[in-house]
């Protein structure tokens, strides 16, 4: 989730950019993402230094998994996309640029930043979206 080497990737490189379209009762909603987890993530004023450093928005545990390392193959991760729009009402997002499409908000201290936004993030965070298994034929 930390799209490269943190020390070397600028701020606010996406970890997710989706584009897609959600149906929903006969209304259909053309839709762009591009979530990140950078300085727009950073909890600001702890009390201790290093309380809340954002390494903690970009590790997701605990992902259960269940499999024996063999010799030969490679860990496989499988995820679903269908589980990062759950609790997702794309009728609350609001029109992007295009006015053709709605547009996610990356930016949780942004009055744009409603439950569409939320939900997409804190979905990118859980770990019933991964799936670890072992293939033998990686």
């Amino acid at each position: 989730m930390t799209h490269g080497d943190i020390n070397t990737v600028p701020d606010l490189v996406p970890v997710l950019s989706v584009t897609g379209t959600a149906i929903r009762d006969g209304n259909s909603y053309p839709f762009t993402a591009a979530i990140t987890i950078g300085s727009n993530r950073q909890i600001s004023g702890g009390a201790v230094a290093g309380a809340d450093p954002i390494c903690k928005e970009r590790i997701i545990t605990p992902i259960p998994v269940n499999l024996t390392v063999q010799q030969t193959g490679g860990l496989l991760l499988r995820i679903d996309p269908c589980l990062l729009f759950t609790n997702v009402d794309f009728s609350q997002l609001p029109q992007g640029a295009m006015r053709s499409t709605y547009a996610f908000n990356d930016d949780p201290s942004s009055t744009d930043y409603t439950q569409p936004s939320a939900n997409l993030y804190a979905n990118l965070r859980s770990t019933a979206l991964y799936a670890f298994s072992w293939a033998t034929n990686l």
